[in-house]
């Protein structure tokens, strides 16, 4: 048996709800998108804690015993040993006692509540206090509260822009194939960068940002990346068409349109010098 929940039951933890918790897992942490924010005062309340379903950095693929037993695993498990040090040097109900008034304001417990859910999680310190809390049969505890109000109609935005977002992708790729090029997509925190090579010479690259715009991540920059490589699309088109006697003509044409000036001036030429159009 793990040598933690030896502690547990030798801190006369009922064995039932040691049990409870093996059979319980946390929730994942609600798309924060989806809902508007009500900051919470400096006051301290009253939280059930059967009512606190997960947390930031609770792993919810896993149950609350194995939460339990394996968050923090290495340096940062110390902090669970603590805890456990803390209840074997002042008792049980000591233990508990000491959370059902309010905590230093510099090592407060912050929850968000989600009315949907009707449920609380941690958003920031607590995760591990909340973890022994629910392992205990702790009732209550004491913790500040922020509140969040799901808004579907958010969730329908999202929906939406999601599907904008997966065909922008898909006609991005099909372009990039139907012109020979290749495309690599990397991810730098919130910008994903999109290169695109004609064999080892870079055409494009974007930064394709996750910009959250009333809650909503946004598809503009992925919108701008396929409008340069449709137009890119649409002069190497002309170009592959048209005799080189008409040809130069058209171009010089298409040159004094804005919309198409750069690209000739610069992506035709660079296609043209590294043998594209042969």
């Amino acid at each position: 048996m793990c040598k933690r929940i030896n502690r547990l039951l030798q801190l006369g933890v009922d064995v039932s709800k040691i049990n409870q918790m093996k059979s319980e897992k946390p929730l994942p942490y609600p798309d924060s998108t989806l809902y508007s924010l009500e900051e919470g005062s400096n006051e301290q309340i009253f939280v059930p804690v059967c009512k606190i379903k997960g947390g930031y950095r609770i792993e919810s693929e896993l149950s609350w015993l194995d939460n339990f037993i394996c968050i923090g695993e290495g340096l940062k498990g110390k902090k669970i040993d603590d805890l456990l040090n803390s209840i074997e040097k002042h008792g049980l109900e000591s233990y508990i006692r000491s959370f059902q008034i309010d905590q230093p304001q510099s090592d407060a417990i912050f929850l968000e509540y989600f009315n949907n859910l009707d449920g609380y999680f941690v958003s920031s310190g607590g995760n591990h206090r909340i973890v022994i809390a629910k392992m205990i049969g702790m009732q209550t505890i004491k913790a500040r509260v922020s509140r969040s109000n799901y808004q579907k109609e958010l969730e329908e935005e999202k929906h939406v822009l999601n599907w904008r977002s997966k065909k922008l992708r898909e006609e991005i790729k099909e372009i990039t194939r139907h012109l020979s090029f290749t495309d690599c997509w990397t991810t730098i925190g919130d910008t994903e960068k999109l290169k695109i090579f004609y064999k080892k010479m870079l055409i494009y690259d974007f930064s394709i940002r996750s910009v959250q715009k009333s809650s909503i991540i946004t598809v503009e920059d992925l919108n701008e990346a396929y409008i340069q490589l449709e137009k890119l699309e649409r002069i190497i088109e002309i170009t592959k068409l048209f005799p080189k006697i008409l040809l130069k003509i058209l171009l010089a044409y298409l040159s004094k349109n804005e919309n198409y000036r750069w690209i000739i001036q610069t992506k035709i030429k660079e296609l043209n010098e590294v043998g594209y159009f042969k």
